[in-house]
């Protein structure tokens, strides 16, 4: 084929063009996907925090019964005069014992009843 003088060819221009269009359209169309479910996302972790409240710090709350358990909390031991008290060892922490304790000598061992979580707190059952 012989191309006379002045003559174009626009079809092969086009399709140069339609590619490089079709290229750039291939890596932006994924962003506005991308962009709405990361708006979702979010929005569902808002909501979700608002009515399931839940802080991981707050050591004070007991989700489960083995949350709680009954501890000595006067230094004295079961054979002399325990101090019992039904607490959430997440938040418990060890009385600090001086060297010398005077302890009753009576055996008062660990209580019978259920030391389990209520309602997010420890209590006696």
């Amino acid at each position: 084929m012989v191309r006379r003088k002045g003559e174009k060819k626009p079809k092969k221009i086009k399709k140069v063009k339609m590619l490089k269009k079709k290229r750039i359209f291939r890596i932006i169309s994924p962003m506005p996907f991308l962009i709405a479910v990361g708006l979702i996302g979010i929005s569902i972790v808002l909501v979700a925090s608002i009515f399931f409240p839940y802080n991981p710090l707050d050591t004070s709350v007991c989700f489960t019964d083995y949350d709680c358990k009954w501890e000595i909390v006067n230094c004295c031991p079961e054979t002399a005069g325990a101090q019992w008290k039904c607490v959430n060892l997440r938040e418990f922490k060890e009385p600090s014992c001086p060297y010398t304790v005077l302890c009753p000598q009576i055996i008062s061992p660990k209580p019978s009843f259920e030391c389990a979580c209520v309602q997010g707190k420890c209590a006696v059952k």
